[in-house]
C-alpha cells in the first residue's frame, strides 16, 4: 500500500496488517474498539487508518454506483447471488476475480479480460430479483447513454452485454488515483494550478450533459487525479448507473419510493426539495461550485458534519437559510490551527490568498453556487470559460463590468504597454494609441462573450431536448409493461405526458401507441386515438427503415384519425414526416399510401411539388392497355390516389378521367369506390354539371352511411379498412361544402 509511505515511524507491513484487520470488521463499534486497543497513544496512526478506511469505502461506492441516501430505509430483501456468477466464473469474455461490493440493485466484481487485450476491469451486474422488464429497460437506456460518452476525463464504459439468463451488465474502466482535493494538497498546488486542473473537470461534466446524463453526485472522491507521464489528469467517476434502476412509477413494486440520493454537503437545493424530478444540469453546476470552493478554501462551504445526522427538513434549512461565506471571507475566518496547513498547501501568505480569492474568484464561485439556479452558469462550459477568462486577466461573466473594473483588467493584461506609455510624451501618445486599440479589442471580447453565452444557451436547449427524449423512452418502457399486463388505462395516462417529438424511435413505442390507438378507436375516442396513432407513426419513422407498405399503411391510419378529429397541427406534422420518411421509394403501394396520407386535406404548392416523385411511381406502375391480375388491387388504389392528387392540384378534367377509370376497375373495394365517387362529384361540379354532381355525391353518402351504421371493425374487411372509410367520410364533408350542402 503506497499510501502508507507517509508514515515513517510505523513500518509499512505493520500498518498494512492493521488496515486489513480493521476493514474485516463490519460493525462500526467493533472498529472503534479495535482502534482503541491498537492505536493507544498513537493518534497519528489512528488518523491514518481512519483515512484509509474512508478511502476504501469511497472506492467501493464508486464501483457499487449506489449513492448513500439521506433517509435510511431497510433493505427489501437479503442479497442474492446467481449460480451463473461468482469468483472464477466467466460472464462473456470476462473472468470474475473478486467481488468488490453490492448495492441496492447491482453487484460489482473486479474482472479480467483476456481478449482482444488483457486488462483488469470493473463489471457491474443487476442483482438477482431486480431484473424486471421495467428496470432492465431503464438500465439499458442508461447504459446506452453512458456508452455514448467518450471523454479523456471521464471513466469510460468499455463494454456491455447480458448474461445467459438475460441480466444486463456493464464493464467499466478501472480508475486509479486520489481525490482531487487531496492530490492538490499533497502536491502543494497554488490557486492557478488548482484552477487549471479544475477546468477539464468542467469540460467532462459538459460532455456528459450533452449526452443527456446528469452526474448528481459531484464531490472530491468522485474526481480522481493521477499522474500520467508527469501530467496530472483528473477522471470523473460514478455517473450514477443506479439511477437507471430507480423506479418512479407506483406499479413497479420491486422498487421502493426513491429517497433523495447524493452527498448532502455537495448537493444542490433542488436535489433535496420535492421528489427530485425537477433536477436538471444546473444541479451539477452547483456541485461543481462546491467542489471549486473546497479546492480554493480547503473545506466545503457548509460543515459536512452538520449534514450527517440531519433529516430532509434540516438539510433543506441548511441549504436554503444558512448563509455561506465567500471564499475570501472563509480564508480570513480560518482558525489559526489550520491556517498554516491551508496556506502551505497553496504556497501563499494569508493576506495574499484572501486578496487573490476576493473579487473575481468570489464572484465565480458564488454564481455557480447560487441557491436560485436561474442565476447559476447555464452550462459547465460557461463555468470553465469564466475561470479561463480569470486566468487570462479578462473580464469574467460573474462580475458586473464597471468602468473601473474594465480599466483594471485592461492594465493588468497589458502592463508593458502602459508602463512604456509613461516614459516619454511620444511613448505616451503611442501608449494612448495602444490603449485605444486595446479598448477596441476589449469590445470584441465582449461580443465574443455574448456569442459564447448564445452557444451556451443553445447547448442547454439541446441538453434539455436530449433529456426529455430519454425521459420519453423511459416512460414508454414503463407503459409497455403495463400494456402487457392489460392495464391499458394506466398506460394511456402515463403516455399522455410524452410529447410527440419525444417519442422514442423504437418498435416497442410503435406497438404500445398502436395498441392504445386501437383501444381508443373501439371506444369511439377519436381525439385520443389520433394522438396515439401519430405517436406510433413518429416512432416507426426511424425504428424501421424498410421501404415497406406495412410501415406506410400505419401513416394512413394515423392521418385518417387525425383529420377526423380535426387536429390540424398534428396532421401537418404527420404529412411532413411521411414525405421525408419515404422519399425516394420505388414501391407503388408505399407511394399510394404516402399520397393518401398527405392529401386528405388541401395541400400547398410546396407539398404538392414534393409529392410529384410519388405520383410518377404510381403512373409508372399502371399498364395502360390491360389489367394486371396480380396487381389489380394496387392498380385500383393507384388510380384513386392519382385522381385525388390531380384534384388537389386543380386539374379537374384529368382528375375526372382518373376517377372514372378507378370506378371501372374490376377489383371491388366499396371504400375506394365511395371515395372516387366523392372526388368525381366535386370535379363535375367545377365543370358546371350540378345535378350529376349531386347524384354522385348521394351515391357516395349512401355507401358511407351504410358502413358507419354497422359495428366498428378495426381489422381488414372486404369492404375496406376502417381508415379508408374515415378518409372518404372526411372527403364527403369537403364535398358538401363545395356543392353548397
Amino acid at each position: 500500500m503506497s499510501q502508507a509511505g507517509a508514515m515513517t515511524e510505523i513500518p509499512e507491513q505493520i500498518e498494512e496488517i492493521l488496515f486489513e484487520g480493521l476493514v474485516s470488521l463490519d460493525d462500526p463499534q467493533k472498529r472503534e474498539a479495535f482502534l482503541d486497543v491498537t492505536c493507544e497513544g498513537k493518534p497519528e496512526l489512528r488518523a491514518r487508518l481512519e483515512e484509509l478506511v474512508s478511502l476504501q469505502d469511497e472506492a467501493e461506492k464508486f464501483f457499487i454506483m449506489d449513492p448513500e441516501p439521506i433517509r435510511e430505509e431497510p433493505p427489501d430483501s437479503a442479497p442474492q447471488e446467481s449460480p451463473e456468477e461468482g469468483v472464477g466464473t466467466w460472464i462473456g469474455r470476462y473472468r470474475l476475480l473478486e467481488r468488490l461490493g453490492e448495492g441496492g440493485h447491482g453487484v460489482v466484481y473486479q474482472a479480467e479480460q483476456l481478449e482482444p487485450v488483457r486488462r483488469r476491469v470493473a463489471l457491474k451486474i443487476i442483482r438477482v430479483g431486480m431484473d424486471t422488464a421495467g428496470i432492465i429497460s431503464r438500465f439499458e437506456m442508461e447504459r446506452q447513454a453512458l456508452a455514448l460518452m467518450d471523454h479523456p476525463n471521464i471513466a469510460r464504459v468499455l463494454d456491455a452485454g447480458a448474461t445467459a439468463s438475460g441480466r444486463p451488465f456493464f464493464v467499466m474502466q478501472m480508475v486509479k488515483g486520489m481525490p482531487i482535493t487531496r492530490f492538490c494538497d499533497e502536491n502543494h498546488y497554488d490557486l492557478t494550478a488548482r484552477l487549471r486542473l479544475f477546468i477539464p473537470v468542467c469540460m467532462a461534466i459538459q460532455h456528459a450533459h450533452q449526452k443527456g446524463v446528469i452526474h448528481c453526485d459531484i464531490k472530491p472522491s468522485n474526481v480522481l487525479v493521477a499522474l500520467h507521464d508527469g501530467v496530472a489528469v483528473p477522471k470523473v467517476i460514478d455517473f450514477g448507473i443506479a439511477k437507471a434502476t430507480e423506479g418512479d412509477h407506483p406499479d413497479f413494486s420491486a422498487v421502493a419510493s426513491s429517497p433523495v440520493i447524493g452527498t448532502p454537503a455537495y448537493m444542490s437545493p433542488e436535489q433535496v426539495d420535492g421528489d427530485g424530478l425537477d433536477v436538471d444540469t444546473r444541479s451539477d453546476i452547483y456541485s461543481l461550485g462546491v467542489l471549486l470552493y473546497e479546492l480554493l478554501c480547503g473545506s466545503p462551504p457548509r460543515d459536512s458534519q452538520a449534514f450527517k445526522q440531519a433529516g430532509a427538513e434540516e438539510i433543506h434549512r441548511l441549504l436554503h437559510e444558512v448563509p455561506v461565506l465567500k471564499p475570501s471571507e472563509r480564508v480570513e475566518d480560518c482558525p489559526s490551527d489550520t491556517l498554516g496547513t491551508l496556506l502551505g498547501n497553496r504556497q501563499s501568505a494569508p493576506v495574499r490568498l484572501a486578496k487573490m480569492l476576493g473579487g473575481d474568484l468570489d464572484s465565480i464561485v458564488m454564481k455557480a453556487m447560487s441557491t436560485d439556479r436561474r442565476y447559476r452558469y447555464a452550462t459547465a462550459n460557461g463555468l470553465a470559460w469564466d475561470i479561463t477568462r480569470y486566468l487570462n486577466s479578462e473580464l469574467v461573466e460573474a462580475r458586473h463590468a464597471g468602468r473601473g473594473y474594465r480599466l483594471y483588467k485592461l492594465v493588468r493584461r497589458n502592463k508593458v504597454t502602459f508602463a512604456a506609455g509613461g516614459m516619454v510624451i511620444a511613448a505616451m501618445m503611442g501608449g494612448f494609441g495602444s490603449a485605444i486599440w486595446l479598448l477596441i479589442r476589449e469590445h470584441r471580447a465582449l461580443e465574443e462573450q455574448a456569442h459564447l453565452r448564445l452557444v451556451a444557451e443553445e447547448a442547454r436547449a439541446n441538453e434539455v431536448r436530449l433529456r426529455h427524449k430519454a425521459q420519453g423512452g423511459e416512460t414508454v418502457a414503463h407503459a409497455a409493461v403495463l400494456i402487457n399486463r392489460g392495464k391499458l388505462a394506466e398506460a394511456d395516462r402515463l403516455l399522455a405526458s410524452v410529447e410527440i417529438e419525444n417519442v422514442p424511435s423504437t418498435l416497442e413505442a410503435a406497438s404500445s401507441f398502436r395498441t392504445l390507438g386501437d383501444w381508443h378507436l373501439h371506444e369511439g375516442r377519436w381525439q385520443q386515438a389520433s394522438r396515439c396513432l401519430v405517436a406510433m407513426a413518429q416512432a416507426m419513422a426511424s425504428a424501421d427503415s424498410s421501404d415497406s407498405d406495412s410501415i406506410s399503411i400505419q401513416f394512413v391510419a394515423a392521418a385518417a384519425a387525425v383529420t377526423d378529429a380535426g387536429n390540424e397541427d398534428l396532421y401537418e406534422h404527420l404529412r411532413l414526416l411521411a414525405v421525408e420518411r419515404f422519399a425516394g421509394t420505388k414501391e407503388a403501394y408505399v407511394a399510394d399510401e404516402v399520397v393518401k396520407t398527405c392529401l386528405i386535406k388541401p395541400a400547398n404548392a410546396r407539398l404538392l411539388a414534393r409529392l410529384e416523385p410519388f405520383l410518377k411511381v404510381l403512373e409508372k406502375s399502371l399498364p395502360w392497355d390491360r389489367v394486371d391480375a396480380e396487381n389489380e388491387v394496387m392498380e385500383g388504389w393507384a388510380m384513386f390516389s392519382l385522381c385525388l392528387a390531380e384534384y388537389r392540384k386543380g386539374n379537374y378534367e384529368l382528375s375526372e378521367k382518373w376517377s372514372r377509370r378507378c370506378l371501372r376497375h374490376p377489383s371491388r373495394n366499396p371504400a375506394r369506390e365511395a371515395g372516387a365517387l366523392t372526388i368525381l362529384s366535386m370535379t363535375t361540379h367545377h365543370a358546371g354539371r350540378a345535378q350529376e354532381a349531386q347524384d354522385l355525391l348521394e351515391n357516395a353518402r349512401w355507401s358511407v352511411n351504410g358502413y358507419f351504421s354497422r359495428p366498428f371493425q378495426i381489422g381488414a374487411h372486404w369492404e375496406g379498412f376502417w381508415f379508408d372509410w374515415v378518409i372518404t367520410r372526411t372527403l364527403l364533408k369537403e364535398a358538401d361544402g363545395v356543392l353548397g350542402k
